[in-house]
């Protein structure tokens, strides 16, 4: 997701990437407070504030552009 022409962010697994430079490199963090779950969506509030969800329904933000990750409930339904 590119928030600009030079700024975006994507997911895969638990790898958080972020580039600056239109995609030309990448950068590499890892999520790791997801219980097991593995991160499959995000949507980008601002280059700082991103929300992301999990494939058991896990949901965390951070707002930091990723540098520490909040988790939230699991899901509404539980």
């Amino acid at each position: 997701h590119f928030t600009g022409n030079d700024t975006g962010y994507a997911v895969s697994n638990n790898a958080f990437l972020k580039t600056f430079n239109g995609g030309l490199s990448w950068s590499t963090s890892y999520i790791n407070n997801l219980n097991g779950a593995s991160v499959n969506k995000i949507s980008v509030i601002s280059n700082q504030k991103i929300v992301a969800a999990g494939n058991t329904g896990e949901i965390i933000k951070t707002t930091n552009a990723g540098l520490n990750w909040t988790n939230y409930t699991k899901s509404i339904l539980d």
